[in-house]
């Protein structure tokens, strides 16, 4: 087993019985699940380019439950404003 060298600092128990403490709540909630019909996945696509002619693809997942058949939505954008990279602040292209 290695040792720890002296100098190195050690965290103080607490902080760790708090961390642990947090670790417990978040397993909670992850065993829980989303509520019925909450959870909906998204994929998008962004395409730019500097011509300002790009476009955005974005499809939305609603799942079916109870009597509600699923669907999946997608939405369309043309680019708005061109990108500019270069330079200390850059400039995403917006959709």
């Amino acid at each position: 087993m290695p040792r720890e060298p002296a100098d190195m600092p050690r965290e103080p128990a607490a902080k760790k019985r708090k961390d642990d403490a947090n670790m417990e709540t978040n397993k909670e909630r992850n065993s829980q699940g989303a509520a019925l019909g909450q959870y909906r996945p998204t994929l998008r696509f962004y395409h730019a380019n500097q011509k300002g002619t790009g476009g955005a693809l974005e499809l939305k997942l609603h799942p079916a439950h109870d009597n509600v058949d699923g669907s999946i939505m997608m939405r369309v954008a043309n680019q708005c404003a061109i990108g500019d990279r270069r330079g200390a602040s850059p400039t995403f292209a917006r959709f």
